[in-house]
């Protein structure tokens, strides 16, 4: 498995998390049925998030999204 993060701070109160992660697998058999097994998956991630003073109360928003590929053979 090979995996990547990183942080963007854009200002005090906004930044960017991102994270990628890869792995793959093969599994060879010739027991009973003979088969071949390959399986990978890329993983992407992506937050932004900000955090506000409103008044006497503070709010954090924050957006995300992911995505994945896997895929078996």
């Amino acid at each position: 498995m090979i995996a990547q993060e990183g942080l963007l701070r854009f200002t005090d109160s906004t930044e960017l998390a991102l994270s990628a992660s890869w792995y793959q697998i093969g599994t060879q058999s010739s027991i009973g049925r003979s088969f071949n097994l390959d399986e990978s998956e890329l993983e992407l991630d992506a937050e932004l998030a900000t955090f506000l003073e409103l008044g006497s109360t503070s709010h954090l928003l924050s957006f995300g999204v992911q995505g994945t590929t896997p895929r078996m053979q």
